[in-house]
């Protein structure tokens, strides 16, 4: 008999493709009599896939380790044969002659004594031997007679809870899979499964704990049984708890102070999976309240003579949702210790009775472990995804998935002979096709042009399956699912050529939901940088009756005391409609959408409950986006109106700084402002990090604008479409329809510019008659009354604040705090109203590549604050783009009236350039640091007490 080789998947240019190594060519198949190609499958051959192994896939996670098989075993079923197996074939390590590749490479198993016929059930378990035994050799944990409804259902704990124990060897991990066999394929493919979860504890030990012994322990770690089931939808809780609430170490590695004290301390831990958001050592609990019984990490602390022990509490919790995460088999997770708070505890059991707030730490969870793909041995189809799941109700297509044909490394499969590419969209028998009125497909080749499916049933209603063309190698499959009460579940069925791969499609309801708005109604919410299917009220504007500023009917501006309803000065709606507390400030949406976002696939969908009246969208990762609501059914018909738009803040909770003014008379108020650490729109506070600068604000619009790419240059930031696609940034010239509030609420990705002779310098349009006008003073809240004094200012909270909930713009003294002396400058003059604080006033700034720190609190004091330029975007008609990225400029409040109201339009601002090391903070018509109503510039919010 022939001996016969594997092919190897290997990542050359960026890509999985085959490297082919002795393939003996013994025939062809065709697709349609169109196709030749290499035939390299042999009917006794089963070949293995494992995730992420690496030369397997491009984005390679798992080490060598996690991808080795030292024992196998094989169970063939059939509808005859179900009781025990039809053929049954076992091997350890070395008695794995059957086993071709190993390791980082594709594995292929040759049957010895039986050829699978076509629909039978082949099952193949990996390393799931007895690790108790003394031998540490092990038996099987399953016998060669077992049924496959016991296979399915076959509870591990007790023998799969001793894997510590060994430390002899290299110890691999239980894998499993399964596949029906297909005599027509040119190879039968079975994508394998980790039984244990990966937790990996990064920290930078030696700066957090010079000097110091450091190890951990796994508490509280109790599993319900594992099932092996092939069709694992993650329901697999069903078992027993141990009853005595010990931990045992259910992990790979050691959890405690290495064997070996010179391979440092071990930080990658391998363990079974565990419902951890509602169990608590068996007990049920709710998955967002801490208890102590809940699985957690023991990070210990202790000097090297072993005195002075001290304990850190580490849980799988998403401090951000208050969530607990479960831990699931084939996932990864990572610990990241970033800092610490505080002393740890001095006992075990006060660590362990108290949520870990000593320490500061991040945890993310990743399911790169099971990314998969499917081959036919000449060619593969790879996707970038292995279920699909959608939010009811989305009208704005979003993308099922993202599939890909790639070739051999020789080019030996032409595509363009592969002249069967279909979709189709099933429900749960793989037979029928979903109903038109739950889902809508669309297709595309470059991810822009999208193409609905257009094909009708007999009763001339659309359908959901597709030919795809065939002039590409790469599609984009989306959805609209029009219906926001049915549930619905199948499969998306895509067949290329001769190979079908089905990926299942179920529903999300709207009950996983977790809502960003408890804190109340605002502009901007703050969302988790975590996976996850978040909420917010669509019907409320702004921050509801609250920020509706009645006082600015009949009030003087300047000195003319204007006798007159100004209705410039008045609140308005989407429509131009006057707000008041008992009209108008309420929306009945219809339906929602992306308007933009500054990363790829951040927001990856969006729908409008009709049933709850919220926005729910999902998200993952760090990141900026803006989410509207509509009048129409449809948010993409010509006629559909944006009614409110949010921003979506993806960052972590960021941190709040106290900046006591000083008490001084009448310069300063004594107020202790407290700010955020970053700029509205930042996703960190590291200083010179791209990441660092927020976002930027025409003042008195509550919608973010994206700024440059980079801190050098000019060139605008790209920002995406919900399905990933570049938009372009949009300007446009201020008429009298332009120049409202109404056309910048329905119109929040449009930057508007100025003119030269109506309300120059300024986004809104108006007219200057016999009473000089500016534009609405009270759009964020300030009263243009204080005089630009540092005492007394009063402002609120308004609907176009763009501030999170409990946040406003700062007021125009909050950075007070940074100055030595009183501001100097004329205040109130004849025709003037402006003031300057500037370099000799502020205590002195010590400046980075890219910001500066600015301190507070006496000469003397550590306490500071750090700033980074957000470059300025100009609307002025003369000088139109960015100003220098050398510049920060901060919005306040306030705005500044020149000339008795005669349109210089300036704003109250706080700035400093890095380029000459200048400092200042202009009130409007002084010589330095002040812009214009219509710049964009960023905004520090402030708590709104």
């Amino acid at each position: 008999m022939k001996k016969w080789q594997i092919s190897l998947f290997s990542p050359i240019r960026g890509s999985i493709i085959f490297g082919i190594l002795g393939i003996l060519m013994l025939g062809s198949c065709s697709d349609d009599n169109k196709i030749e190609t290499l035939n390299t499958f042999r009917a006794n051959e089963i070949q293995l896939a494992i995730p992420d192994a690496e030369l397997v896939q491009v984005r390679s996670v798992a080490s060598e380790k996690e991808c080795m098989i030292n024992s196998l075993q094989v169970f063939i079923y059939n509808d005859t044969y179900i009781s025990a197996p039809i053929y049954y074939q076992e091997g350890k390590s070395g008695q794995l002659s059957f086993l071709f590749g190993n390791g980082t490479a594709s594995p292929t198993i040759t049957l010895k004594d039986y050829i699978p016929q076509n629909g039978d059930r082949v099952y193949v378990l990996c390393n799931m031997t007895d690790r108790n035994l003394i031998s540490d050799k092990g038996d099987y944990l399953l016998n060669e007679t077992t049924s496959e409804e016991q296979l399915k259902n076959y509870s591990s704990q007790e023998l799969m809870k001793g894997f510590s124990s060994s430390q002899k060897e290299e110890q691999s991990i239980p894998m499993y899979g399964w596949i029906e066999w297909n005599e027509t394929a040119t190879s039968n493919v079975c994508l394998l499964t980790r039984c244990l979860a990966k937790i990996t504890v990064n920290a930078n030990w030696e700066q957090l704990f010079p000097d110091k012994k450091v190890y951990w322990e796994w508490k509280n770690l109790n599993y319900s049984d594992f099932v092996l089931d092939s069709d694992y939808q993650g329901d697999i809780y069903k078992g027993n708890i141990n009853e005595n609430g010990i931990s045992e170490k259910h992990d790979l590695l050691s959890a405690t102070t290495p064997l070996d004290e010179s391979k440092g301390l071990v930080t990658s831990y391998y363990l079974l999976e565990y419902k951890h958001s509602t169990y608590a050592l068996g007990k049920e609990v709710d998955k967002n309240r801490f208890y102590r019984d809940r699985a957690m990490l023991l990070l210990t602390v202790q000097n090297l003579d072993e005195s002075g022990k001290e304990y850190y509490r580490l849980d799988f919790w998403d401090k951000n949702t208050g969530a607990y995460w479960d831990i699931l088999r084939n996932h990864s997770y990572l610990f990241n210790i970033t800092k610490l708070k505080s002393k740890g505890y001095t006992t075990v059991l006060e660590a362990v009775q108290n949520p870990g707030s000593n320490i500061e730490y991040t945890i993310t969870v990743s399911d790169n472990w099971s990314q998969g793909f499917a081959s036919n041995g000449q060619y593969l189809l790879k996707t970038d995804r292995e279920s699909i799941e959608l939010l009811k109700g989305i009208r704005d297509p979003v993308v099922m998935v993202k599939m890909e044909l790639q070739t051999d490394e020789a080019g030996n499969v032409n595509f363009d002979n592969v002249t069967t590419r279909r979709v189709r969209a099933l429900e749960m028998d793989k037979k029928t096709l979903f109903p038109y009125y739950l889902m809508q497909m669309y297709y595309s080749t470059d991810n822009k042009t999208l193409i609905p499916i257009k094909k009708t049933t007999e009763s001339g209603l659309p359908d959901s399956d597709v030919e795809l063309p065939a002039n590409s190698d790469k599609y984009w499959i989306y959805a609209c699912v029009s219906n926001t009460n049915l549930k619905f579940q199948g499969y998306l069925e895509i067949t290329i050529g001769n190979m079908t791969k089905y990926i299942p499609i179920k529903a999300i309801e709207h009950s996983e939901a977790n809502p960003i708005d408890e804190s109340g109604p605002a502009n901007s919410f703050i969302t988790p940088i975590t996976y996850g299917i978040y909420s917010f009220d669509a019907t409320v504007i702004g921050n509801g009756v609250d920020g509706i500023v009645a006082e600015t009917k009949n009030k003087p501006i300047g000195s003319n005391q204007l006798g007159k309803d100004v209705e410039i000065y008045h609140f308005k709606n989407s429509w131009g409609e006057d707000i008041s507390v008992s009209k108008n400030v309420m929306i009945s949406p219809k339906s929602s959408k992306l308007i933009w976002q500054d990363k790829e696939s951040l927001i990856s969908q969006v729908t409008f409950n009709s049933e709850t009246n919220k926005v729910e969208f999902l998200s993952k990762g760090a990141g900026n986006g803006v989410i509207a609501v509509y009048d129409n059914y449809d948010p993409n018909a010509a006629d559909a109106n944006v009614l409110w738009s949010w921003h979506i803040w993806c960052t972590e909770q960021p941190d709040i700084i106290e900046l006591g003014l000083p008490t001084n008379g009448e310069v300063y108020s004594g107020i202790n402002y407290r700010i955020m650490d970053r700029d509205l729109g930042a996703t960190t506070c590291i200083p010179d990090e791209l990441t660092t600068r927020g976002l930027g604000y025409q003042w008195g619009r509550k919608d973010p604008f994206i700024g440059s790419s980079s801190f050098e240059g000019t060139e605008n930031a790209p920002i995406y479409n919900v399905r990933g696609t570049d938009l372009d940034f949009e300007e446009i010239d201020k008429n009298e329809k332009i120049g409202t509030i109404e056309y910048a609420i329905k119109h929040p990705n449009v930057f508007i510019l100025s003119d030269g002779s109506n309300s120059p310098y300024d986004w809104l349009y108006y007219s200057l008659g016999n009473n000089i006008l500016v534009g609405n003073q009270y759009l964020w809240g300030n009263n243009p009354y204080s005089l630009y004094k540092m005492v007394n200012i009063e402002t609120m909270k308004t609907l176009y604040d763009p501030c999170p909930a409990g946040f406003k713009v700062p007021p125009a003294d909050v950075y007070g705090a940074f100055l030595k002396k009183k501001i100097m400058g004329n205040l109130i003059s004849t025709d003037h109203y402006y003031g300057m604080m500037d370099n000799e006033k502020f205590y002195t700034p010590s400046f980075t590549k890219h910001g500066a720190y600015f301190y507070y609190g006496g000469e003397n004091s550590m306490r500071k604050v750090y700033f980074t330029p957000t470059p300025i975007r100009d609307g002025r008609p003369d000088f139109t783009g960015f100003l220098t990225n050398d510049f920060y400029m901060g919005h306040l409040a306030a705005t500044g009236l020149y000339n008795d109201g005669g349109g210089s339009n300036s704003v109250v601002t706080f700035g400093f350039s890095i380029s000459d090391f200048s400092v200042g903070c202009g009130w409007g018509g002084g010589d330095n640091y002040w812009i214009d109503r219509v710049a964009a510039a960023s905004i520090r919010c402030v708590r709104d007490e």
